[in-house]
């Protein structure tokens, strides 16, 4: 199994294992994860939905670790991806300040994932 490989199957599993927490247990992710109490009755179609595309995400990239036809295109998605979360957390920083360390802690293993990606991008086309 190469580097490309191996990386796509610890995010994805990561990935897919949190969302999966998310969409069974809600209130008790919310807490864990973010340390708020959520008032899930307000927008849960809304929060399954966002979820829906996380776990799709996950499942494209597990996808990328056995197919490689698609390696690339699964890892590109993550870089991405990643970054985007990461741009978002800035935009709420810059925007509202650090309001809680494990946010921090999120936007810096998001930019971790994906600087490692845009690396292994870089360095040679996944097989």
């Amino acid at each position: 199994m190469n580097y490309c490989r191996i990386f796509l199957f610890i995010v994805s599993i990561s990935f897919i294992l949190i969302t999966i927490v998310h969409i069974i247990y809600p209130q008790k992710a919310f807490l864990f994860f973010f340390g708020v109490e959520a008032d899930y009755h307000c927008n849960p179609l809304i929060d399954r939905a966002l979820r829906g595309v996380y776990f799709g995400f996950g499942l494209f990239w597990m996808f990328g670790v056995y197919v490689e036809k698609v390696r690339h295109a699964a890892l590109f998605s993550l870089v991405v991806f990643m970054f985007g979360l990461a741009a978002g957390r800035v935009w709420n920083v810059a925007l509202d300040g650090i309001t809680d360390r494990r946010l921090f802690v999120y936007l810096l293993i998001e930019i971790m994932i994906g600087g490692i990606g845009a690396l292994l991008l870089v360095l040679k086309k996944p097989r």
